[in-house]
């Protein structure tokens, strides 16, 4: 099947199900959230500010990544964002802190429908969203709710990397294959 219906075959899945980029940011909260446990068990208040600013932050830098970001700065971005939702909502999340695999589960996805809509108009993501799926395709069994480590999510990146340049793909087209199957 050709990377074209692929993406539109993506954007049109129920479990995605996006027709704009402001659809973007509320599907990758949604699906960054489903099945995973990010809140405090204990929290009972409002979460409404904590996922509006959740939305905020992976979207904010659309427009730089548009033309490319370089791998340290889209690494130094999942950390800040995770950090910076720390600081703000620690009594919230669980454990007290934003986990590196929530946020690049979130900021991974937002690219991956952005360029899916854009198509010539949004470079490929750097990184591929990682679940479950994805890792198992290369024989990795942790979780990445659990994940809090950049430099463990960076490892997992290089695995799957290889695994897409040796099909003559880059991460991004690799990974909406694999999603696709």
């Amino acid at each position: 099947m050709c990377l074209q219906q692929l993406m539109s075959d993506f954007l049109a899945s129920p479990k995605v199900n996006v027709r704009s980029a402001a659809d973007a940011p509320l599907n990758a909260l949604i699906s960054s959230f489903r099945r995973n446990p990010v809140y405090q068990p204990s929290y009972n208040g409002d979460r409404s500010e904590f996922q509006s600013a959740f939305r905020t932050a992976v979207s904010q830098d659309a427009d730089k990544y548009a033309d490319g970001v370089s791998e340290p700065d889209h690494l130094n971005r999942i950390v800040s964002i995770a950090d910076d939702l720390t600081e703000q909502f620690a009594p919230l999340l669980r454990n007290g802190r934003m986990r590196i695999g929530t946020v690049q589960k979130g900021l991974n996805l937002f690219l991956k429908i952005r360029w899916c809509l854009d198509r010539t108009g949004f470079v490929v993501p750097p990184h591929c969203p990682i679940d479950r799926g994805v890792l198992q395709e290369v024989g990795i069994y942790d979780s990445w709710t659990d994940l809090d480590d950049i430099d463990t999510y960076a490892t997992w990146i290089s695995t799957l990397r290889s695994k897409a340049q040796a099909q003559r793909m880059s991460l991004s087209e690799w990974e909406l294959r694999v999603w696709g199957a």
